[in-house]
């Protein structure tokens, strides 16, 4: 019984593992950024 509960518990994500709408938006940014900076061929 035990070792069942902490299964589930342990699937559930933290909020601290869930990146913000900010760290979402920023990670873009830069991705978008890095895109245009590579020369086009």
């Amino acid at each position: 019984m035990k070792k069942r509960k902490l299964f589930k518990l342990s699937q559930k994500p933290t909020p601290q593992l869930l990146p913000t709408m900010d760290e979402i938006e920023e990670a873009l940014k830069g991705v978008d950024l890095w895109e245009m900076d590579k020369p086009r061929k």
